[in-house]
């Protein structure tokens, strides 16, 4: 965790499938990151990329991160790849979020409209989030996170780092209805 005394954290999980990589394990380990092997994804070429907790109201830190991960989130990846963010907030809980966020959930399954048929980061009616909280919806919940699983891998830092100021962006600019978006 390297997310002390932040309000809003953010983590990311970056699954990959790239048949020319080779991964360095010494150099993500430096940096508090993780690879692991993830069951969605192909075992000789596949791989999940998953950071430390860090301080999502420290942008310049979490950019330091992506930029220093940046061989691995360019890498190539298929449409099975993934690429969940998960976010939360020392002053409200996941569910807390989840609901003063709502208004922007149209907005992202608008960006990602090829991932609202997969059943690993499945759409519900809002209401269904909290009763059902099935690991492979849009939108998990857990104890501490609210967990976005509708984005696809990233195709690079960049489009990482944009989804990581609209998160921020949403966190700080909780809207409860699309009007208000």
């Amino acid at each position: 965790d390297l997310s002390k005394n932040s309000r809003f954290k953010i983590g990311f999980e970056v699954e990959k499938e790239d048949d020319s990589f080779c991964v360095d394990y010494s150099d993500v380990e430096e940096e508090g990151w993780t690879i692991e092997n993830d069951g969605s994804l192909d075992d000789c070429t596949g791989f999940e990329l998953k950071s430390p907790i860090l301080p999502l109201d420290n942008l310049r830190k979490v950019f330091k991160h992506i930029n220093k991960m940046a061989q691995y989130i360019d890498a190539s990846y298929s449409s099975s790849c993934g690429g969940h963010i998960h976010i939360s907030d020392t002053k409200r809980t996941p569910r807390e979020i989840l609901k003063q966020i709502k208004g922007y959930e149209p907005l992202i399954f608008a960006m990602y409209p090829f991932r609202v048929e997969e059943n690993y980061c499945k759409p519900k009616k809002f209401e269904r989030y909290e009763r059902d909280n099935d690991k492979h919806q849009a939108l998990a919940l857990s104890a501490n996170t609210l967990e976005i699983r509708i984005f696809p891998s990233p195709k690079n830092t960049d489009v990482l780092k944009f989804r990581t100021e609209l998160l921020k962006f949403m966190l700080e600019n909780p809207a409860k209805s699309v009007a208000t978006v």
